[in-house]
């Protein structure tokens, strides 16, 4: 049996950078991931608010299942806490606190690495109008200092 000679053609090459694209697509302002911090025993969830321009570095806030009158312990950062109900979002177990009061810079390649490990450390996202919402609450807060807010010139008003 004789099979006509078919041109092989090259299956297109998959970029190396192809699955990098893919995890940077999932990391932008109002995504909630969830990472491992120094000091605490377990992943904290947080929403990202803001990545500088070179891409270096990531502002954001922690969601709590519930508030911390240890270190909440004024009626100022009481203020702070951003509630936000499970009947809203598909991602919440409960109705939580997104504590405003702090904002926490972390290398972007710690979050990038912990969504490479495992994808189902992004847990969603808030919608922009939540997001500005939290906007308005960080930039009241006392707790931020004058070169983060110049590092994060979105999430402090300085920039577009």
């Amino acid at each position: 049996m004789h099979f006509p000679n078919k041109a092989i053609r090259p299956k297109p090459s998959i970029s190396s950078d192809y699955n990098n694209d893919i995890i940077d697509r999932k990391i932008n302002i109002g995504t909630v991931v969830s990472i491992d911090i120094a000091g605490i025993d377990h992943p904290k969830w947080n929403i990202i608010l803001d990545l500088t321009d070179d891409k270096c570095l990531i502002a954001s806030v922690f969601i709590n299942s519930e508030i911390n009158f240890k270190y909440i312990n004024s009626h100022e950062l009481r203020d702070l806490q951003y509630l936000i109900r499970k009947s809203d979002y598909d991602f919440l177990d409960h109705d939580s606190f997104i504590d405003c009061s702090k904002v926490f810079t972390e290398p972007y390649s710690k979050f990038k690495e912990a969504l490479i490990r495992n994808a189902v450390r992004k847990k969603g996202e808030l919608p922009a109008s939540e997001v500005n919402k939290i906007y308005d609450l960080v930039r009241k807060s006392k707790n931020i200092t004058g070169s983060t807010k110049k590092r994060f010139q979105r999430l402090f008003g300085t920039g577009e």
